[in-house]
């Protein structure tokens, strides 16, 4: 591929849909170009801002191919993030249009956030926290502990006494970089024994891409067969593990608990899953609204990703490809 040329009266145009995830990096080009970015881009107004772009910038803001069709001189979609599955890669092929990413950037950070779930969810931090803070009627009141003595009655339903890291069997689906940097953190903590993938044992822990083959992975016969003190850890993504099954698994005490960074739908809130149904609370849940990959490190990350993407594509010698264009 050679150097990119831009006639001076036709810069390189680069929009980035969003940036409320993380700021631009400067950039060094050695043809003229301009840049557009927002903050965020509602639906109706992505195939208008890219109706001139060179470059496109996305990191979770959907770039389909009825908006492709209207944007004549697209060139390169950059995907912000390290994951591509949401995006036609093949019509991008069959339209000549680039497609590069920025692959493990986050691997540190949401390994860290996969561990801290399994100690959230085995030892019901969230819970307990809450059931000393929780205000009755509005008012401060002395609270559970003080009424019953101890909570550790919390374990009842699931169990008994939560298992510690030597008892543990983690299951890890998914081993790229990411499942390995797992598999260490939970080896550095001692965990009794780490298997990769398949078996359906005592913690859960999942991390693979989202595809047509991974969609519902982990559904109500899955999630039957695990033992009573499972966990179920997802920071991958939404539909790996089908969420109205793993309602059901929650509710009727199948496993002891569960935690996700994910949802099929996102943003979620009330009503938008079964995991957080509008009227009622599904029990032994942790939830985080897809906030594992956030750290100093994978920001820092991104922002060289990006510019060094961009960067080398327009000098003629593409990075991280995803899908080589024309």
């Amino acid at each position: 591929m050679d150097t990119l040329s831009s006639p001076s009266d036709s810069p390189i145009h680069i929009v980035c849909l969003e940036t409320m995830h993380c700021p631009l990096p400067p950039l060094t080009l050695p043809t003229p170009y301009k840049i557009s970015e927002y903050r965020d881009t509602p639906l109706s107004l992505i195939a208008p801002r890219l109706s001139t772009a060179t470059i496109a910038i996305t990191t979770v803001i959907p770039i389909t191919p009825a908006i492709i069709s209207q944007c004549p001189s697209l060139r390169v979609i950059a995907i912000w993030a390290t994951g591509t599955e949401w995006l036609d890669t093949a019509y991008c092929a069959s339209r000549g249009i680039w497609v590069i990413n920025c692959p493990g950037t986050n691997i540190e950070a949401v390994s860290e956030h996969a561990l801290a779930f399994y100690f959230a969810a085995r030892r019901k931090i969230v819970e307990l926290d809450t059931a000393l803070k929780v205000r009755e009627g509005g008012e401060r009141r002395g609270g559970e502990w003080m009424e019953k003595g101890t909570l550790t009655t919390r374990w009842d339903d699931v169990g008994g006494a939560p298992l510690s890291c030597g008892q543990e069997v983690v299951g890890i689906v998914g081993y790229g970089r990411l499942g390995r940097r797992i598999e260490a953190l939970c080896r550095g903590v001692g965990m009794g024994r780490v298997v990769v993938a398949g078996r359906k044992g005592v913690t859960g822990l999942v991390d693979g891409e989202e595809d047509a083959s991974t969609i519902d992975l982990i559904g109500e016969e899955e999630l039957r067969s695990m033992r009573k003190e499972a966990v179920i850890i997802n920071v991958a993504r939404g539909g790996i593990v089908n969420e109205a099954a793993l309602a059901k698994a929650l509710t009727g005490k199948w496993i002891a608990a569960a935690a996700t960074d994910v949802l099929e739908k996102e943003p979620g809130g009330r009503g938008t899953t079964p995991l957080l149904p509008l009227d009622s609370e599904v029990p032994n849940l942790t939830i985080t609204p897809h906030v594992a990959w956030f750290a100093a490190q994978t920001m820092k990350n991104l922002k060289a990703f990006l510019k060094e993407g961009i960067e080398a594509w327009v000098a003629g010698k593409p990075v991280n490809v995803v899908v080589q264009g024309r």
